[in-house]
């Protein structure tokens, strides 16, 4: 795209307008504007905006040209429009509704309109992921939700909304200036297949447990490991104690040498040998960020590619799900679930000649961890790589994995790892393991979420909790990672798993004081702090009992006592369901 086609793209939703809150409040007329409540950033937005002759009226010197800015007027009077003609298919459902009914042409609604975040402001040119038109949608399920629709009801309605808005946007440009606009955008166009991956993508770059949470993320470090080394990745490779050699010092040094992940991606991509065979293997026991540095990662080459309309285009799919689609076909289980999720044939024309980066994750959870289950998962994974043996050989293939015995050190030799010479300047395969929180990142990361925790003036902590949220309330970035590496409340291993971070944020924010009973502590008050809801993820159905939710407490407890007891004699966090059974079960 040229230079300054994507500039003119950027500049026609400026600063101020990015929110469709943000673009009336800046273009209302006088007597429009009296519906505004400017005070605190509150956007009152009345309904008489929604009816036609105020929608016309308020448009009529504002859409002559339709075209102008990429014809960012018509889509705002799309909107509106198709927000009255989508409330009729909903209105059986809000006929008892006295709030909803009282709300006449004269009455306001005030509504919070924040800001969008940056990663939303991704200009998808398609006019059901168009960002003015995702934001109005957001504030319609805002409007709606507000007046006591249920989440059926208003998927109802934005269902209607996303299967008529392209036909209003053409009816509002007329048919003529449509191909004039469709003309000057096809640089821009999404088809909605792909526009709908890519805004998936998007999402998924988010980092947060809860829906409310928007975790700052850190970047991902990572070292070449010899191969040979693989079931021995996360252990003693520091020492650090009264009788170990090394010192603190030591380990900030060791930290200050390491790479970013994506830095050696491309070192390992970089080599010239285009074998379609090709996987690089990014190795890290739980906890470690694997997967948030896989989605971060496909989140960043989306907008990438949806800013510069080139470069690769990003398939994240994680291996958990591996059983639920088809994966002895052709091109294998990647194909059949773009297929199934997304209505894209990867082998049609349109979309077999991109470059695509397939980010793999959660090789470990895909099934039995045995060498026969893991050759079919990975040959099924890398037959996409079959789209054209001659055309499409830039294609990229990372998968992430825990460490385990049975099998993956064969596959890691099968495929073209990384030579790299050795001490004795013998050469040697190695692959990608990521290292985790550095000890500053552990601190910094800390120190952002307390700081940035919207409660934090409501806090009265006490002991530890204490003093870590006095100094992030007085700006002071603690060395709490040095606290509790040296006071044995956790060990290095894990004080670089970023899941232990929040688990302190966590028990640090409702004050408890998990340092005197160390790290089985951390394990047991964090269990302590799940909701119901993370315990029985999408099960609706389920009712618990307060005894019962004793027991499967104490089970829980129980687990992770063992697990930990487990991992001192170098099972990597493994657990298998016969120790459970007969170590645990027996006793309730």
């Amino acid at each position: 795209m040229e230079k300054g086609k994507l500039e003119r793209v950027v500049s026609c939703i400026p600063e101020g307008i990015k929110t469709i809150g943000g673009y009336f409040k800046s273009n209302l007329d006088k007597s429009g504007k009296e519906i505004f409540d400017n005070s605190n950033g509150v956007i009152a937005l009345a309904v008489k905006l929604f009816a036609k002759e105020a929608i016309d009226e308020y448009f009529k010197n504002k859409t002559k040209d339709k075209l102008k800015d990429f014809g960012i007027n018509t889509y705002a009077k799309a909107c509106l429009v198709q927000f009255s003609s989508s409330i009729p298919e909903i209105e059986k459902h809000i006929q008892g509704n006295e709030s909803f009914l009282s709300f006449s042409e004269e009455s306001i609604l005030k509504i919070n309109f924040e800001k969008l975040p940056e990663e939303d402001l991704i200009t998808i040119f398609n006019p059901v992921y168009h960002p003015l038109i995702r934001d109005f949608k957001k504030k319609s399920r805002l409007l709606l939700s507000h007046f006591g629709c249920t989440g059926p009801v208003i998927d109802n309605f934005i269902k209607h909304f996303n299967s008529n808005i392209e036909m209003t946007l053409q009816h509002l440009f007329g048919d003529e200036d449509y191909l004039k606009h469709k003309d000057e955008i096809k640089e821009l166009l999404f088809e909605n297949s792909e526009a709908n991956i890519l805004l998936d993508t998007l999402k998924q770059g988010k980092i947060g447990f809860k829906d409310d949470e928007n975790l700052l993320y850190m970047d991902t470090y990572a070292e070449w490991k010899p191969v040979q080394a693989i079931n021995h990745v996360n252990y003693h490779d520091f020492n650090l104690g009264p009788s170990r050699t090394g010192s603190y010092e030591d380990l900030i040094k060791k930290e200050s040498s390491l790479k970013k992940a994506e830095e050696l991606i491309d070192q390992y991509f970089a080599k010239d040998d285009k074998s379609i065979d090709k996987i690089l293997f990014a190795v890290a026991d739980f906890g470690k960020g694997k997967s948030v540095f896989l989605k971060h990662y496909a989140a960043k080459m989306a907008k990438e590619y949806i800013s510069k309309g080139e470069g690769y285009f990003p398939i994240y799919f994680n291996l958990r799900n591996y059983s639920n689609y088809r994966h002895d076909t052709t091109l294998g289980v990647i194909d059949d679930f773009l297929q199934t999720e997304y209505g894209i044939k990867i082998d049609e024309s349109n979309f077999k000649n991109r470059k695509y980066i397939f980010l793999i994750d959660s090789l470990d959870e895909s099934g039995e961890l045995n060498t026969q289950h893991i050759e079919r998962v990975l040959t099924s994974v890398k037959a996409v790589q079959s789209l054209d043996k001659v055309e499409c050989r830039d294609n990229r293939i990372i998968v992430t994995t825990r460490p385990f015995s049975d099998g993956l050190e064969i596959q890691l030799k099968q495929h073209k790892p990384i030579i790299l010479t050795d001490e004795y300047k013998k050469e040697v395969p190695h692959y990608l393991n990521i290292y985790g929180f550095k000890a500053k990142q552990f601190n910094h990361w800390l120190f952002h979420t307390l700081k940035n925790y919207s409660h934090l003036s409501t806090l009265h902590p006490t002991g530890f909790a204490a003093e870590v949220i006095n100094q992030a309330k007085n700006g002071k970035e603690a060395n709490t990672h040095k606290k509790l590496f040296e006071n044995n409340t956790l060990s290095l291993d894990e004080l670089k798993r970023p899941i232990f971070s929040y688990m302190v944020y966590q028990l640090i924010i409702n004050n408890i004081d998990f340092t005197d009973i160390g790290k089985i502590g951390v394990y047991l008050s964090f269990i302590n702090l799940l909701s119901r809801d993370a315990k029985h993820i999408d099960d609706n159905e389920c009712r618990i009992e307060l005894n019962e939710e004793v027991k499967y407490r104490n089970i829980l407890h129980s687990i992770a006592a063992l697990w930990t007891f487990e991992r001192q004699f170098g099972q990597q966090g493994e657990l298998k369901k016969a120790v459970v059974v007969n170590k645990i079960w027996p006793q309730f």
